[in-house]
């Protein structure tokens, strides 16, 4: 008979015991493992949802910025059509002054090639009238087009880069306006704010007797309300430029027009002569921006003649007058007078009715006061504050919870208190920026590059190109807080609203044929004093260039700027974050 074994000598089943406290821990361990990794991919995925946060928002900004330079060569191209005109014109008037000369030895003979060619100059400024207007009046719905694309497409891109969070299942939207960017909020309005600025300069002008007799004797104008000029820009870094500045890209349009549209171009192009082309683009673009007033206004060609060559109707007809008085001189009146006519014929209706005895722009053609394309706001430059999107995305704690009731097995379902996560934990944070693409392989014409030379890569370059070229792009950067170039902007306000620029064009004036609101002096003064002014105490290097300083404004480049977050958004040290 078989005897049974004694109760506590029976070893058998022993390891039972030990397996079901192992398998707890076994189960912790294993649940503890599927929570680390669930820990990591949260982590990851709030990584990627603060980068596409920041990255796609700034995308968006970008192509705002390439809509913006889209629409100056628009601007352009409309422009160019009153530009051939206007040379057509400017060719007929020379031809006929020429054929009156001819005249001159016949002693008052009638010529029926200077009667037509006065007439041909006569229809031209009825054609000038007719379209001068409407392609002024679509100048400036681009002009507003385009400064209204600046406001939205900011907003535009918080909308999309609100929508990114979703796309994670670790991420949740950030708290307040995210992404956030210095772009959402405007301190320019299209039309408005032009229409305001000229209303306001000209009813202190007229409070102000000194104001006004200096505009009368000297054509200086000083508007203390351009001041804002140092925080104005239409949302995205754009604000208004020059009208000189569009006359002299709708030179190099027509010639571009000519090169893709002309049979001739397309033989230029077939023999590579494009190249040629397009540095002969820029140099009849200089000439022309050179002399907005005579290729680009549209206005009374006495007009001018006044502004350009120092010459008005009213000295020709003087002169008429005296050489009526002198009998052996009366045969010189008819050319005298066959210029009169030319200037004269039809001029009622070129340019006429459009300002008033005070040169001012007359109620229903406001228009006027927007007819400029854009630039890259003063204050802006590639890596700056004015072009950078900031992204700080949440995490979703519902997705770290799965392996929580799996570790508690371990603990016999009394789970210890969990360690409290510290905020670097439980968010992330992103930043990126949209640029100018700019530097060694940048696409530029031949002497395009020689007079506003890209390939350095330094902003001051580039700037001139940068509204003409849709070279505007994104990339993500590393953190860094919001720095506002405050002393830059007050050197600004005070150059902007003393009406320096206004004092140097009108001493650019007197210099015979030379127009002071010409492109040649604003690349080569009135931007260059510029440059140095706003630039005072700041570390400018000097640089040789159009619209450069060339001499060293002392300092430091961190005098006058004003840092508005000195860490992270999880208090993190700027020194200490490495993403």
């Amino acid at each position: 008979m078989k005897t049974r074994p004694i109760l506590r000598s029976d070893e058998r089943g022993n390891v039972v015991v030990i397996a079901v406290f192992m398998s707890a821990c076994l189960v912790g361990c294993l649940w503890y493992m599927f929570g680390l990794g669930e820990a990591m991919i949260y982590r990851q995925q709030l990584r990627a949802a603060a980068d596409a946060t920041a990255f796609g928002s700034a995308v968006l900004d970008a192509v705002g910025m390439n809509i913006v330079a889209m629409l100056n060569i628009a601007m352009a191209v409309a422009l160019s059509i009153l530009l051939l005109l206007q040379i057509i014109f400017l060719i007929g008037v020379v031809l006929t002054l020429f054929s009156l000369l001819l005249e001159i030895p016949t002693l008052g003979g009638v010529s029926p090639i200077s009667v037509g060619l006065i007439d041909f100059d006569a229809d031209m400024f009825d054609v000038i009238s007719d379209v001068q207007e409407p392609v002024f009046m679509t100048i400036a719905a681009i002009n507003v087009a385009a400064g209204t694309d600046a406001m939205l497409m900011p907003w535009a891109s918080l909308a999309y880069g609100n929508e990114q969070p979703a796309l994670y299942k670790s991420a949740a939207p950030g708290a307040g306006i995210q992404p956030f960017s210095l772009a959402l909020f405007p301190t320019r309005f299209p039309l408005f704010f032009n229409v305001g600025e000229g209303a306001l300069g000209n009813w202190l002008t007229n409070k102000l007797p000194t104001l006004q007799k200096l505009k009368k004797a000297t054509n200086i104008s000083i508007n203390p309300f351009k001041a804002d000029s140092a925080v104005s820009r239409y949302g995205l870094p754009v604000t208004d430029d020059k009208y000189s500045v569009l006359c002299e890209h709708s030179a190099h349009e027509l010639v571009q027009e000519f090169e893709d549209l002309t049979p001739e171009g397309w033989i230029a192009q077939a023999l590579h002569l494009g190249p040629i082309l397009d540095g002969f683009g820029w140099v009849f673009g200089s000439f022309v921006g050179a002399f907005p007033g005579i290729f680009c206004s549209g206005v009374d060609p006495e007009e001018a003649m006044q502004s350009e060559v120092g010459v008005s109707l009213s000295d020709a007809k003087t002169v008429s007058e005296a050489l009526g008085k002198v009998p052996f001189l009366r045969w010189l009146i008819k050319p005298i007078q066959g210029f009169i006519d030319v200037t004269t014929k039809g001029a009622s209706r070129v340019g006429g009715p459009d300002k008033d005895a005070n040169g001012k722009p007359v109620p229903g053609q406001l228009y006027r006061y927007s007819m400029y394309p854009m630039k890259a706001f003063d204050l802006y430059k590639n890596g700056n504050s004015f072009g950078q999107v900031w992204a700080t995305i949440r995490g979703n704690d519902a997705s770290t919870t799965g392996a929580i009731t799996g570790v508690d097995v371990a603990s016999w379902g009394t789970p210890a208190a969990p360690a409290a996560a510290g905020v670097g934990e439980t968010m992330d944070f992103a930043e990126a920026e949209f640029y100018y693409d700019c530097g060694p392989g940048s696409p530029s014409p031949v002497m395009g590059d020689f007079f506003f030379p890209d390939s350095s890569g330094v902003w001051d370059d580039c700037k001139l190109n940068a509204m003409w070229n849709m070279y505007w792009k994104a990339r993500l950067v590393r953190w860094q807080p919001a720095e506002l170039p405050v002393l830059k902007a007050l050197l600004l306000a005070a150059w902007s609203g003393s009406g320096a620029e206004s004092i140097l064009q009108s001493i650019a004036s007197k210099v015979p044929f030379v127009d002071g609101s010409s492109v040649l002096v604003k690349y080569g003064v009135s931007d260059v004093l510029k440059s140095c002014f706003i630039n005072l105490d700041q570390g400018k290097v000097g640089r040789v260039g159009p619209s450069q300083c060339p001499f060293s404004t002392g300092g430091s480049s961190s005098n006058g700027e004003v840092e508005i977050n000195g860490t992270a958004p999880d208090g993190t040290p700027i020194a200490g974050v490495f993403h």
